[in-house]
């Protein structure tokens, strides 16, 4: 086997499911509905961060059973939800999928048939790749809210070299997608996702002052990237 064999990440997959986790309980029934709506599996890596060792034994062995490739990242939870945009980036720095699905331990897919050929079937609707997709979620009636769960593409990612910058990743992901013009939207016969109404990671001061500064830095780089 060749050097560049040996050195190149182990996995190969389509879809990199990213999902920081501190409760076993939820993170079973999160399991459970991926599992059952799912067409190929075998295409499709686990990626976990966990908090400390506590259920870590059974944590590996629901992984090791299903046909996705994982891995397994534990250390603390430093500042719990404030620490989110770091469990994220290192969990996206070990990724391989051509899309990278950003999930929450209690979340839960409870509509569409397939979310596998959901999330792929949004390659190549832009010719650079470089999008984020924006997953259905069944408490935002009207259309306007952030998405709980985006996903984005290898492309995104290696655009800017993380994930995201801050812990409210999902306001990072939808609010620079859509200022950008990169953002796929599925519909709710082809995934729902639902989950319990989270708390607030910055206060409305915490993103005037610190958040959307930093946000237009990086949109006005990006968009001389991009060709809109």
């Amino acid at each position: 086997m060749s050097d560049r064999k040996l050195l190149k990440n182990p996995y190969d997959n389509d879809i990199s499911l990213i999902v920081p986790s501190v409760n076993f309980k939820l993170f079973t029934k999160l399991y459970k509905s991926l599992v059952d709506r799912c067409s190929n599996p075998k295409r499709v890596e686990l990626l976990l961060k966990l908090d400390s060792t506590k259920n870590v034994q059974e944590f590996y062995n629901l992984a090791d059973q299903s046909l996705f490739d994982f891995k397994i990242l534990i250390y603390p939870q430093y500042h719990g939800r404030f620490s989110l945009h770091h469990f994220f980036n290192d969990l996206g720095a070990i990724s391989s999928g051509s899309i990278l699905w950003l999930l929450n331990d209690d979340a839960t897919v409870v509509g569409g048939e397939d979310w596998y050929q959901a999330l792929m079937r949004t390659r190549d609707v832009y010719r650079d790749n470089i999008y984020c997709v924006m997953v259905p979620f069944d408490k935002d009636e009207k259309g306007r809210g952030m998405i709980p769960t985006p996903a984005i593409s290898r492309e995104w990612y290696n655009l800017f070299g993380y994930v995201t910058a801050f812990p409210n990743y999902d306001r990072w992901l939808c609010e620079l997608s859509k200022r950008v013009g990169r953002q796929v939207v599925l519909s709710k016969d082809q995934i729902i996702i639902t989950m319990p109404k989270g708390h607030r990671v910055l206060s409305k001061q915490d993103r005037k002052d610190i958040f959307y500064p930093r946000f237009e830095k990086v949109l006005k780089k990006i968009k001389k990237k991009i060709s809109l």
